[in-house]
């Protein structure tokens, strides 16, 4: 064993990082296909409020698109009209044109009030396009509940990049590229999750939540015109008039859950986080190596617990993973209400016979060969718990590294 921080040895390129690339090409391509109506739509949408040319119609015929779904025996039939009309108008070269249509978005969430009271024979405004005067509107009305569906190819996109995260990772973890040198042992390892990184996320997702929620309030508040039969779908999707109060409600019971959880954080925020130090940051199966630990307070703690953790595949403690606890006193006391003050204790860890090597990325299997203890993710960690109440535990965890037994 030595104390030094080894150099982890750079892995071969993984036939693994082969696939989750193909993987990563198709799940993109998904989501770029996704994108192409929104794109398709913002273009022809910019064209009628900006490129189309204002003439006069005459119109022709009304012909409704009438859509509906049978409910079970016995119960109606559920109907949604969207306007369709006939018309025909004269261009500026004086061409008369015939088209059927009435705005960029097929009449969808078209109110009644704007299209009830027009019949054969009115003489109403229109717009067409220069390029294609067949394509031309009634009504230039801008629908911004469309680009919602924008959340669908952009998180198909969001994912996809973890994968192409995935395909990059190299063996040594990024939360020991930041480790330095250690006061009292030979390094000092940086904290991989704890209660103040736990507590902005909650943060970032309640301000996430807050933001979609007025959203879908305003889209909620924006609709005048009660409709009382609807496709249950598509008042989900946002397609109907009423679907988005019960969008805004649960949004909002989100964003409530969210603020509960990040106010109960808050409270450890100033709690500061331990400081845990290794005399090695590569181990071998049945190393022993000493670990300090330093915890500044004020902290009034239950129980101070130091463990050590091996997570297969991200869930800990479920054979073959483990958890060995290293330290644990109970009611600990730092400081009594003062700042500067620190409990430190060392320890003496010594790694099991049997650890199985920390394994950032899983090989994919070869013709004729079998894949052992290197199909899963393994990870080490240094685990410190302090339970503040008898509710609330707070957890940081400090990576390490496992490699294979010597020869």
């Amino acid at each position: 064993m030595t104390s030094d921080l080894a150099a982890p040895e750079e892995p071969a390129r993984s036939p693994a990082s082969i696939r989750l690339a193909g993987v990563f090409a198709v799940i993109f391509l998904l989501g770029c296909a996704g994108l192409v109506p929104v794109v398709w739509q913002a273009i022809r949408d910019y064209r009628v409020a900006k490129v189309y040319v204002e003439s006069e119609a005459e119109i022709i015929e009304f012909i409704p698109i009438t859509t509906g779904y049978d409910t079970r025996p016995g119960k109606r039939i559920e109907r949604s009209t969207r306007p369709s009309y006939v018309f025909r108008f004269a261009t500026k070269e004086g061409q008369t044109i015939s088209t059927r249509g009435y705005d960029a978005y097929g009449g969808r969430e078209a109110p009644p009030s704007e299209w009830n009271h027009l019949s054969a024979g009115d003489r109403v405004p229109c717009w067409y396009d220069p390029a294609a005067p067949r394509k031309a509107v009634l009504s230039r009305r801008f629908n911004p509940h469309f680009y919602w569906l924008l959340a669908w190819p952009l998180g198909v996109m969001g994912f996809s990049g973890l994968l192409l995260r995935e395909c990059f990772r190299r063996a040594i973890p990024p939360s020991l590229k930041g480790i330095e040198k250690g006061r009292r042992l030979a390094w000092r390892l940086p904290v991989a999750a704890s209660q103040r990184a736990m507590t902005g996320c909650l943060g970032g997702f309640m301000v996430v939540c807050a933001l979609l929620t007025t959203g879908f309030t305003l889209a909620a508040l924006d609709y005048k015109d009660v409709v009382e039969k609807y496709r249950w779908i598509s008042s989900v999707l946002g397609f109907n008039m009423n679907g988005w109060y019960w969008v805004a409600f649960f949004a909002a019971l989100t964003t409530l859950v969210f603020i509960w959880a990040f106010l109960v954080n808050l409270r450890w925020i100033a709690l500061p986080e331990p400081v845990v130090e290794v005399n090695a940051t590569k181990l071998r199966p049945g190393d022993s190596t000493e670990l300090y630990v330093r915890q500044e307070g004020p902290l009034k703690a239950l129980s101070y617990t130091v463990s050590l953790i091996c997570e297969i595949n991200g869930i800990p403690g479920k054979p073959p993973a483990r958890k060995v606890v290293l330290s644990e006193r109970p009611n600990l006391r730092v400081g009594n209400g003062r700042d500067g003050e620190a409990a430190e204790f060392s320890i003496e860890m010594k790694m099991p016979k049997d650890a199985r090597r920390t394994c950032k990325s899983v090989p994919m299997k070869k013709s004729g060969q079998t894949i052992g203890n290197s199909a899963d993710l393994v990870s080490w960690f240094i685990r410190i718990e302090r339970q503040v109440t008898s509710k609330t535990v707070l957890q940081s965890d400090y990576e390490i590294l496992v490699g294979s037994e010597a020869a």
